[in-house]
């Protein structure tokens, strides 16, 4: 029976106006006319459920709704529609600072916080030492929290939540405040705590520990959740997707996928990625230098679920990219213009085309070409197929 359970969970805020919500558009004139606010959708008909002793890993961009669903699992608020239900005692660590009083001692705050975690002051006596050699503040225990750091109140913070023998373990990115050394202890503790069958639900961006602690990955994006099977293929399906958001785009046929990211494409197909990480790409050199198109400003200019243009403005040598692309049938169509805007030399200009080892095959045309898989340390070209060049648009 699962320990945590979401059904359908979808969370919407009301714009915030601001000083609007008294004059002006979109406050006072809005109530009179009756015209509704804007809305913003946080979550979008999420559903999942955890097998009580997972680890479960939360990831995505900033504002995909990440922190909002864990809020939602530690009730500090409530969907506004779907259900949420689990099952034994929850401990989460989800804002710095959040369950303390600023005024309080870090000993006072140490009952207190345990106390909204569900823990009797008989059972904190016991841990309390514990609790004040893990989070190593010292001396510091007895002054009041607001002279702390943020480091400070991190440790606190995981320390009691750790100690107070929660059946979910709910955790934020907070712990991206505590230096090298405590990381490693909070790491550690997290495994200590899978071990004795806890179950863990953990927000971060730090996708190396995403891997190693969690048992499956969920990726969240604008709100709505996507399912890429295992956890290395989540995480590395969310990894060619990183990047300034101007810059990108899925294009989306059938079973096939493509997306383009600054300058780089990956190919998916039934959800399995097709390329090898560095997917399609171009190079140009000139005065010597090789410029890589990730290296370039990017910005979709036109976009629907099949087809998009994209301009990328290198920085370093005064060229622009042109690419457009589409899915048909199973095919991705890649044009690419280089527009030399000053004339420079350019010494060549190269598409670059990254794929697993076991593809050896390829057809340009009505010609056949077979290449030899590369072996380690293998750095020598092979010519394999002429791109149709126009020279015109160089």
């Amino acid at each position: 029976m699962a320990i945590v359970e979401v059904n359908n969970v979808t969370k919407i805020y009301p714009e915030r106006m601001g000083a609007r919500a008294i004059l002006g558009r979109g406050g006072l004139q809005n109530w009179l006319t009756g015209k509704k606010e804007g809305m913003f959708k946080a979550l979008d008909d999420i559903s999942l459920s955890v097998e009580p002793g997972e680890s479960l890993g939360i990831i995505g961009r900033n504002g995909s709704g990440k922190s909002t669903l864990l809020k939602i699992l530690a009730g500090v608020t409530l969907p506004s529609s779907g259900s949420v239900t689990l099952t034994g005692r929850i401990a989460s660590l989800l804002e710095l600072g959040a369950g303390f009083h600023p005024m309080l001692t870090g000993r006072e705050n140490v009952y207190l916080n345990a106390d909204l975690l569900g823990m009797h002051p008989r059972d904190v006596d016991k841990v309390f030492d514990q609790i004040l050699e893990f989070s190593g503040i010292g001396e510091f225990v007895d002054q009041p929290v607001d002279t702390y750091s943020s480091g400070m109140y991190v440790r606190i913070a995981f320390s009691v939540a750790v100690h107070a023998n929660p059946d979910i373990f709910l955790v934020d990115e907070v712990l991206a405040v505590g230096d090298e050394e405590f990381q490693r202890a909070c790491r550690k503790k997290i495994g200590e705590l899978k071990e004795q069958g806890k179950t863990i639900i953990f927000v971060s961006h730090d996708l190396g520990i995403v891997n190693t602690l969690c048992d499956r990955v969920v990726l969240l994006n604008k709100g709505a959740m996507l399912s890429r099977g295992s956890t290395q293929s989540t995480i590395n399906y969310y990894l060619r997707q990183v990047g300034m958001e101007k810059g990108i785009h899925t294009l989306q046929q059938d079973q096939y996928e493509a997306i383009f990211s600054n300058g780089r494409m990956s190919l998916f197909r039934d959800k399995k990625e097709i390329t090898s990480p560095e997917g399609l790409k171009m190079m140009t050199q000139a005065f010597g230098q090789q410029q890589d198109s990730t290296a370039a400003e990017w910005r979709i200019t036109e976009s629907t679920a099949t087809r998009c243009t994209a301009e990328g403005l290198m920085t370093r040598i005064p060229i622009r990219y042109e690419w457009t692309l589409s899915l048909d049938g199973g095919k991705l169509h890649w044009s690419a213009r280089v527009h030399n805007d000053t004339e420079i030399p350019l010494e060549f200009i190269a598409a670059w085309f990254f794929l697993p080892n076991h593809y050896n095959h390829c057809i340009q045309g009505n010609r056949e070409c077979t290449y030899h898989a590369m072996q380690p340390g293998d750095m020598t070209w092979s010519h394999v197929a002429n791109l149709e060049v126009q020279p015109d648009t160089l």
